[in-house]
Formats: C-alpha cells, sequence, structure tokens
C-alpha cells in the first residue's frame, strides 16, 4: 500500500491513508467467499497485520495511534516494523548527524503529521504549529522542547493501540531511536519482540536479503499468524 507523501499529506493524511486501506481490506473480508479478490479468499480478518519498512515504518505507526484514538485497535493482529526510521523523542538531534534535507522532511512529517494530531489536544497549539516553517520550528527547538518529545505521543494512545514487533540491524543509522522507541512500546505493554541482525546495515534489511526474510517470517509466524 502506498500513501500520499508528507507535503500532500497534511495532518495525519498518511495514517488515514492507511486507515482507509484497512478498511477497505476488512469490508472485502465481510463479503463472501466466492465476492471477494481472489487475493483475499481464504483470509482471516482476525490476522491481518501490517508491516512498514524503512521511513514506511512512520505512517504505520500513526496508523496504530490512530487506532488506538479510534478504539479499533483489533482491526490488525499486529504490526512488523524493519529498521523503522522513527524519531521518538529529540526528533531532530543529534544536529550534527543529519543533512538539512532530512530536518527539513522530519519538521515537515513529525510535527505537522503525527505530533500535532496525537499529542497536542489543544486547538490553539495545533494552529502555532501549523504556522510555523520546519526552519522555525528547528530554530525553536530549545524553547520548546515538548515540541520534540515524540514520547508524550504514546501517553495513553500506545498502551491501546495493536502490538509491534520490531526488526533492525547492529549498525542502521537510526538505532539509538528505535532502541527507545522500542523501550517506550515495551514499557507500554505492546513489545511482542525486538530482533537485531548481528553486523548489518540499515539497507540489509530488505525482501532481497535472506536473513531479513528468514526472520521476518519466523516473527510473522509467532506473533501475527
Amino acid at each position: 500500500v502506498d500513501t500520499r507523501l508528507p507535503k500532500a499529506a497534511t495532518g495525519p493524511g498518511q495514517a488515514l491513508d492507511l486507515l482507509a486501506a484497512l478498511n477497505w481490506v476488512h469490508e472485502q473480508l465481510a463479503l463472501p467467499e466466492e465476492s471477494r479478490l481472489s487475493e483475499l479468499r481464504n483470509v482471516d480478518s482476525k490476522r491481518v497485520s501490517v508491516l512498514g519498512n524503512s521511513g514506511g515504518c512512520f505512517p504505520c505507526i500513526g496508523l496504530a495511534l490512530e487506532l488506538a484514538k479510534r478504539g479499533e485497535s483489533n482491526k490488525v493482529k499486529g504490526l512488523l516494523l524493519q529498521v523503522p526510521l522513527i524519531f521518538p523523542r529529540w526528533t531532530l538531534e543529534p544536529v550534527d548527524q543529519m543533512l538539512p534535507y532530512n530536518r527539513r522532511f522530519w519538521a515537515e512529517e513529525v510535527f505537522r503529521g503525527m505530533w500535532s494530531c496525537y499529542a497536542c489536544p489543544e486547538e490553539s497549539n495545533k494552529r502555532n504549529l501549523a504556522n510555523q516553517t520546519p526552519e522555525s520550528l528547528w530554530a525553536d527547538r530549545d524553547n520548546r522542547p515538548d515540541l520534540f518529545a515524540l514520547g508524550s505521543t504514546a501517553g495513553s494512545l500506545l498502551p491501546k493501540a495493536p502490538a509491534m514487533s520490531i526488526l533492525t540491524t547492529e549498525f542502521d543509522f537510526g538505532r539509538w531511536q528505535t532502541d527507545e522507541f522500542a523501550k517506550m512500546v515495551k514499557d507500554a505493554g505492546k513489545l511482542n519482540d525486538y530482533v537485531v541482525m548481528v553486523g548489518r546495515s540499515h539497507t540489509d534489511a530488505n525482501p532481497f536479503d535472506k536473513e531479513c526474510e528468514t526472520i521476518t517470517k519466523q516473527m510473522f509466524e509467532m506473533y501475527l499468524s
């Protein structure tokens, strides 16, 4: 499933795109077997799961929080996140390791997307956030640490979200953020497993890598089947 890009999908647009696809799957599964698309025949509606890879994990987590907010987490059995690029707390740190493009990308997607929708209930704050540019958000980071604490996003939602399984690599450039996010999910009682591929890097976790494929299948069989 593809989603709109961050600039085209304002607010939680990417998460809502995934939700629309998920609802369509369940609509199909509610039909008699012979009326479904061939790919969805013999599929159990109680075993629908979501898999995200790299930056694609971000809207998947947004979907999980959206389901939690709506009380609809039972629509998926769980999430499997491969080498997720997520910045749970100080989202744009460390400065010296991020290019301006990356800072702009995360500011647009994180702050205007997930944070403003799931961790900012006050309408005035949402409006203030929407009026800021990625550059002004970045410049104001020391004065508004709350803006950067995606941990507050989880808050009351993560414990209500679907369970998650996380696969990362030893030398992933987003490893420290993934470690922290995994701890957040574990503290919320929603972490099925956290697996680290030893001696591997971010790009090794792809559908064409045999080790990644094997571990992914094992995690699906253990937690999502």
